[in-house]
């Protein structure tokens, strides 16, 4: 037997001892490394005996252009410090005389150390000139390319050292000449050189913890593999005994391997010693060497009988125990590598692993009676075809239900058991093999030995030990230590796993110890692991006289982990069903966030997967398979052609496809179904008894093939988010078996390279133009002509067809007519000569021509048909949608015609500009200055109207002179405050602010509203419209002077704060309307003047009462009255969908036309505070602008 590399972590330490008068010499030497090109280059490398890897620096890797890989393996240093190497590089050193080359394995590092030495270093090394050094300039820094390690530090070296005079360095001579190390007097110095490196490989036990749950359905052999089996095939032979002779298969010629003996009597002098400490371990050794020898496998080798080329293997041995017959079992380690760094099993080849465990225990569980034994001293063998005519049921057992050196077989009867089990003896008696520890479930075929293998039951030991913490290291050694390869306990295997993720998310180190949470949650878990030997699972599948078998299949994704697991529906006699689990797999969710939905999928294609694997495995007669999922979403991704999702999707869409093509995918309610105990996990305690995981859904005893009712309503959203652009969601209706569908992939592809039709009409024309030409070996070159188009037409609207009513063409070839439920059932269709699927009609004896009599017929959900309809509104100048439909109509004939061309002129962007839609939005609520009670002109909104055109006094003729009205409007009281301003600048604004601040209040802070947004500004506005109102109707085309203009102002203002808030009371008791004016003097600017009550005799306090009742009545009035009339919507009622970045909108001018409207794109929201959308920043080819939603148009975007 060999051994292979031990992939435990080993801690190796290296250090040099800081001197402080003194520096150090490390060993450097200049070595050949061999490029991508195998030119030989020259670099500097530093020897390190306290290394366990070989490094390289990622600049020397890139110059030397070497091929990195990738790799795995934690790098430890000093003080705990610790980094991940990711890549690695292979490549071939030698020395300057090219007699010395070894190709190894060096890990990729940014930077190994600084210069060495760390500054120049005066020494005088007197050498002869017959000693050559490694490193000429060894004393002078310089960069360090490379390090070699201790796997190749002991083979470099060579006999011979040198002790310097007059210091205390050493020359120690190499394959690559002297190196010089050693102390050299110098002043102190605070820096010295010192390494720690661990090379901590966890790539195996890793790889062992991933890759356990993985599906092999398909399997391809290697090409080496394939030279190995033909090499023994054509070398064997059997000797005089029958015994299998065969040669080593060599992939190397055997002079390349070096000198092995030395190392060889190192271990052999390493294990005598510790065989001289245990005398049983002795005595254990020596009868297997006996053994060995009295077989004929070894022989004394004469000292002086050495061939030229030998390779001396090393060996130890395992102590087990526990084991019955075999305690102490010797391992020949063939990889220990020679003084060339070659070993014996480096020059041999490979082959497969032939055997697969899940397939041969699947294989076990058909037979009834069923027996295992294993094969003593077994070597290669080609028994099984050797003697497949004189044993051929011990022959079909060889090839099939072996593993390695076992076989694990059975029969369906107890006469057939015993046959086959006296040809396996015969059999293997032929060729020099014996068969021993057999185990039946039946006494008759152990020769009267009394013995019950659990009761015909898988059982499962568990040996761990409780400890009171543990790391992450240990964490998932007790996780590969699950060996469980038919998934029985995958429930609780997922519970660990996912654990398991959790500490790798918190980016523990493999030495520290669990935190407090999870530390408690696996305690826990290791404590109740012991429950798992309760389970015992039925060995036999089927029964006596079974009918029929049907494979159910389950799924289920949690956000956690996704799983799968098969169950086998034996039917007998009554329809009655004997249902027993067969296999399960689980994968944890990936780390990066995906949707349950996704999972969903995921597990749909592990499963397929896994139904796949047992049924090659089983090699039984299986009627159906029916797959369960409780995801609504998944299955309906499962019913639509792969073609129109997206990519992540539409790649796990075909697989499950291509693999499940006879297989029926239904729905089973969460409660019913086992997958969802592997994707979320279990308790250990929970698992023995649990029916609904060892049994299934109780359905399937009752002989059901499926829950019953159909699936539930799903979420269309997400179903119709993986669909590709343009693609409208068809909702599957009914459970269907999953089929496969034809590849339209150059069709969609074809589609996907422009919108513009007479574009894809001409790129198809070229393709067919050169297919042509290669078909029949004629240069066809120029521009296209009309027969190439019209040809590549119907080839295009053909592949359409085709694509979507391959239902009515497969009919009509077949000389039927299209099904009553057909979308084409009312144009009578029928085939031309060129296979296109034309509309037959009533309009055979019109002098139409004939593309017009009888259109082809295009789908009203396809990309092509849009494309046509668009080609046509563009060819006829953007004509209407009715007038487009009886275009398209002369050649074409689209189903549901007139919506799709009243769709295509919507989405026209010059048609949308030559008549745009304003956008808008729900009107927003009042701001809260409007709605609470608050001094007058405490918060006011403020513009301008005007020119207004006065003159001088007494001017009769004369210049004209412009004046504006600043209004005022008070939010809460909707009083009106008007000033007049001589023009427009920031000097007479600033005057008209001082005028208003006089007479109302000061302090001020400004709030914009969006510019050219109007009816953001609604309250002034209104202000503005009113006191317009009554000048023209007062001044008209007179020219009053200022101060007439100011009476007629002031008047104006006086009106419109007496006119009433709300509507007037129909009660005679309540005449007096609450105006603005109320809440400014108390009382209406027109009411009558009440007489002075000054003289009345009423106190002070009653007086004042009086007043503050008069307030409060008018307040409570505009309470009442005055906020209920701002509670309706006049206008924008209905709330929008929200403007989105990246929108494109056309912004509105007021002076231009409506073609030379820009176009810009959003960039920024302004939200308010109920989400809705009402004010966006604009990014045009001027700059951005602000605007209000009402001075936007959105442009219409393909659905």
């Amino acid at each position: 037997e060999t051994a292979e590399a031990n992939s435990q972590s080993q801690f190796v330490a290296t250090g040099v001892e800081k001197g402080k008068p003194k520096n150090v010499l490390l060993s450097t030497i200049r070595e050949l490394v061999k490029n991508k090109f195998s030119q030989w280059v020259e670099v500097r490398c530093l020897l390190d005996v306290g290394s366990q890897s070989c490094l390289c620096t990622r600049a020397c890797a890139e110059r030397l252009q070497l091929r990195i890989e990738k790799v795995n393996t934690v790098f430890s240093c000093v003080n705990d410090a610790s980094m991940i190497v990711k890549n690695c590089v292979k490549t071939s050193v030698a020395n300057r005389d090219k007699n010395f080359e070894r190709e190894f394995l060096m890990l990729v590092v940014n930077k190994i150390t600084d210069f060495i030495p760390n500054k120049v270093i005066n020494v005088d090394v007197d050498v002869s000139e017959f000693v050559s050094l490694a490193d000429h300039s060894f004393n002078v820094p310089d960069k360090i390319d490379m390090l070699l390690g201790a796997e190749i530090f002991y083979e470099l070296l060579r006999p011979g050292q040198i002790y310097a005079q007059n210091s205390q360095l050493l020359l120690q001579n190499t394959v690559f000449g002297y190196v010089v190390s050693g102390s050299v007097d110098q002043v102190a110095e605070d820096r010295v050189h010192c390494g720690l490196i661990l090379d901590d490989d966890l790539n195996k036990t890793l790889k062992q913890f991933w890759e356990i749950e993985s599906v092999d359905v398909e399997c391809t052999g290697n090409t080496e593999a394939s030279l190995c089996e033909d090499h023994f095939v054509r070398t064997h032979k059997r000797n005089k005994d029958g015994r299998y002779v065969v040669s080593m298969a060599l992939s190397r010629d055997p002079p390349c391997l070096g000198n092995s003996k030395d190392r060889a009597v190192r271990q052999l002098n390493s294990l005598w010693k510790r065989l001289s400490r245990d005398s049983e371990y002795l005595s254990l050794y020596t009868d297997f060497l006996r053994e060995y020898e009295d077989l004929g496998h070894l022989e004394r080798v004469v000292e002086s009988s050495e061939p030229p080329t030998q390779y001396y293997i090393p060996h130890h041995g395992v102590l087990r125990p526990d084991k019955l017959t075999t305690k102490l079992r010797v391992v020949f380690n063939a990889s220990s590598p020679t003084t060339t760094g070659i070993s014996l099993n480096g020059i041999l080849m490979k082959g497969d692993v032939i055997e697969d465990v899940f397939q041969t225990i699947s294989r076990f569980r058909r037979h009834k009676f069923a027996f295992t034994t294993d094969i003593q001293k077994m070597t290669l063998q080609q028994l099984a075809e050797d003697e497949k005519s004189r044993f051929p049921l011990a022959s079909e057992v060889l090839l099939h239900d072996t593993y390695m050196d076992d076989i694990v077989s059975g029969a369906p009867d107890l006469e057939t058991a015993r046959r086959l089990q006296s040809q396996l003896r015969d059999a293997l008696k032929s060729c020099g093999m014996t068969l021993h520890k057999r185990s039946s479930n039946s006494p008759e075929l152990l020769n009267s030995i009394s013995w019950k293998p659990f009761q015909d039951r898988f059982v499962f030991k568990v040996s761990i030990s409780i400890k009171p913490s543990y790391t992450k290291r240990e964490v998932l050694s007790v996780i590969a230590r699950l060996y469980d390869p038919l998934g029985f306990l995958g429930p609780v295997l997922t519970t660990a796993k996912v654990l398991l993720q959790r500490l790798w998310q918190q980016r523990l180190d493999w030495d520290d110890v669990l935190p407090n949470p999870i530390a408690e949650e696996w305690k826990e878990f290791v404590t109740t692991m012991k429950c798992i030997e309760k389970a015992k699972i039925i060995r036999f599948i089927l029964t006596d006289t079974w009918l029929r078998i049907v494979l159910q299949g389950f799924e289920d994704a949690s956000e956690a982990a996704y799983g799968a697991v098969v169950y086998l529906q034996c039917f007998y006699q009554n329809n009655r069903a004997k249902v027993t689990i067969l296999a399960s797999k689980s994968r944890v969710a990936p780390i990066r966030v995906i949707s349950i939905p996704r999972l969903e999928l995921c597990a749909c294609v592990l499963l397929t997967q896994l139904v796949q694997k047992i049924r090659s495995s089983l090699r039984l007669e299986i009627s159906d398979i029916v797959l369960h999922t409780d995801s609504t979403i998944a299955l309906a991704w499962l019913k639509t052609p792969a073609n129109h999702l997206k990519t992540f999707i539409a790649n796990r869409v075909s697989k499950v496809q291509r693999l499940t093509e006879n297989c029926c995918w239904t729905h089973v309610p969460s409660h019913l179904n086992p997958a969802y105990l592997v994707s979320r996990g279990i308790s250990p305690r929970d698992l023995p008894e649990l029916k609904l995981w060892w049994s299934g859904p109780s359905f399937l005893e009752r002989g059901e093939l499926s829950s019953g009712p159909g699936p539930p309503l799903m979420n269309e959203s997400e179903y119709s988010c993986e669909l590709k652009n343009g693609v409208v969601p068809e909702m599957p209706i009914s459970s269907v078996c999953v089929s496969t569908n034809s590849d339209l992939s150059f069709l969609s592809d074809l589609l996907c390279m422009s919108n513009s039709y007479v574009k894809i009409l001409r790129i198809f024309s070229y393709v067919l133009r050169f297919v042509n030409m290669k078909k029949s070996n004629v240069i066809v070159s120029g521009p296209l002509c009309a027969s190439e188009l019209d040809h590549a037409e119907n080839r295009l609207i053909r592949m359409v067809q085709g694509e979507v009513f391959s239902a009515e063409i497969r009919d009509l070839q077949c000389q039927k007519g299209v099904l009553p439920n057909s979308k084409l059932k009312n144009l009578n269709p029928f085939l031309d000569s060129c296979g296109i699927l034309r509309v037959g009609g009533r309009l055979g004896n019109s002098d139409l021509p004939y593309v017009s009599k009888y259109l082809a017929i295009l789908p009203n959900k396809h990309k092509l048909t849009n494309q046509i309809i668009a080609y046509f509104h563009l060819k006829n100048l953007h004509i209407g949608a009715s007038s487009l439909l009886h275009c398209v109509r002369e050649r074409f004939w689209p189903l549901n015609g007139r919506s799709l061309c009243r769709k295509i002129v919507h989405e026209c962007i010059v048609c949308f500009k030559a008549k745009p839609v304003v956008t808008s939005q729900l009107m927003g609520n009042l701001p809260r200055d409007r709605v609470v009670p608050d001094y007058p002109f405490n918060c006011s909104g403020v513009d301008f109207c005007g020119p207004f055109m006065i003159r001088y006094r007494n001017q009769r003729k004369g210049v004209l002179y412009k004046m504006y009205i600043c209004i005022f409007v008070c939010f809460a009281s909707k009083a009106v405050h008007i000033e007049i301003v001589s023009d427009l600048t920031s000097e007479a604004f600033i005057a008209t602010l001082k005028r208003f601040f006089g007479r109302r209040a000061e302090g001020i802070e400004w709030k914009f509203i969006p510019p050219r947004a109007p009816s953001f500004g609604g309250l002034w506005e209104a202000a503005v419209k009113s006191a317009k109102y009554h000048l023209k109707r007062i001044v008209g085309k007179s020219n009053l002077t200022y101060e007439e203009f100011l009476t007629v102002c002031i008047q104006i203002e006086g009106i419109l704060n007496s006119r009433p808030l709300c509507p007037l009371s129909s009660s005679a008791d309540d005449l007096n309307a609450l105006t603005p004016a109320h809440f400014l003097i108390g009382r209406s600017m027109n009411s009558i003047i009440e007489p002075n009550l000054t003289d009345l005799s009423e106190g002070v306090r009653k007086r004042w009462q009086r007043v503050t009742r008069l307030v409060q009545l008018i307040w409570n009035k505009w309470h009442r009255g005055y906020l209920s009339e701002l509670q309706q919507r006049n206008k924008w009622q209905f709330q929008k969908k929200n403007v989105k970045v990246g929108d494109l909108v056309v912004l509105i001018e007021d002076n231009m036309p409506t073609f030379k409207w820009p176009l810009g794109r959003v960039t920024k929201l302004y939200s308010g505070n109920d989400t809705l959308i009402r004010v966006v920043k604009v990014k045009t080819q001027n700059g951005e602008y602000k605007r209000a939603i009402s001075r936007v148009c959105l442009l219409p975007m393909p659905v």
